[in-house]
């Protein structure tokens, strides 16, 4: 599966308006690397592997967000996968959360504005359900918690396509 004609033609022409784009690769689990072939590699894993080469090659500001090992929604030791980590552009910095929005506790607004992204972010990555939801669009922990805004809240414009999300339930995405 090539990655959605109409994202990438999107980021080409950003590119050629001189505006920059980051890019969020979020929570993309190590269990996933457990495919015994190449073939069985889900779609979704190689199309993003063909963005973050593409992000490396025109020098687009990529951010791995991984669930810290010592926070209250983590799974212990788990990390972004191999197949992953090795299309990061080098130097690729990791943002550690310890809630489902990626924006909550961390640094990763400053980190994103320091690299002089200020319009537009593609999200990409896994439990899209919750925390490419939540860092997309804003949300809360939990019910009692407070609101805390995504990158839609924070001034950006998110772009993502079905080709670089997964999801490990039937929910919808962005409908409940």
């Amino acid at each position: 599966m090539w990655v959605g004609g109409k994202l990438m033609a999107r980021l080409q022409q950003l590119e050629r308006l001189n505006h920059e784009v980051g890019m969020l690769v979020i929570d993309e689990p190590v269990s996933a690397d457990h495919f015994p072939t190449t073939e069985s590699v889900p779609d979704h894993i190689r199309s993003m592997q063909r963005l973050l080469v593409y992000a490396g090659r025109e020098g687009l500001p990529v951010w791995l967000v991984e669930l810290s090992p010592s926070g209250p929604v983590a799974r212990p030791r788990e990390r972004t996968m191999v197949r992953l980590r090795a299309m990061l552009p080098r130097n690729t910095p990791r943002v550690a959360k310890q809630r489902f929005n990626a924006f909550e506790g961390t640094d990763l607004l400053a980190r994103i504005h320091n690299a002089m992204v200020l319009s537009y972010l593609v999200v990409m990555g896994h439990e899209v359900n919750c925390c490419v939801k939540q860092t997309a669009i804003g949300g809360s922990y939990k019910p009692s918690s407070p609101f805390v805004e995504g990158a839609t809240g924070n001034g950006f414009k998110v772009l993502t396509c079905d080709d670089i999300l997964s999801i490990n339930s039937k929910q919808s995405a962005f409908t409940g």
